[in-house]
């Protein structure tokens, strides 16, 4: 698995959010930049475990740093982040309510 783009946008006063553009929908928020960029590698382990676990192809990485990217005022940095690391294996372990996986197990 390779490396996806990571960007990070927002401020002190408010708070930060961080999204994968590789990977539509893997979002999240953080009161630090430190904080948001652990909770962004917490959102792709769930993202990329709940593709694997319902048979979703995983999406190559397309976006690269020095790609032109829709950027706002907002944006405090762009980094990547190795996806292999959050791949839960085939052998995870899943959580269960009333017999029924809740969501896969954190790796």
């Amino acid at each position: 698995m390779g490396r996806y783009l990571v960007v990070i946008e927002g401020d002190d006063e408010t708070n930060y959010s961080a999204y994968v553009p590789d990977l539509p929908g893997c979002i999240t928020t953080g009161k630090t930049v430190e904080k948001t960029v652990r909770m962004i590698r917490e959102a792709m382990a769930s993202h990329l475990a709940w593709m694997r676990r319902d048979g979703d192809p995983i999406p190559p990485q397309t976006t690269r740093l020095g790609d032109p990217l829709e950027l706002t005022d907002e944006t405090v940095g762009v980094i990547e982040l190795t996806a292999a690391t959050y791949l839960p294996t085939q052998r995870a372990r899943t959580r269960t309510t009333a017999g029924k996986p809740a969501h896969p197990a954190p790796v």
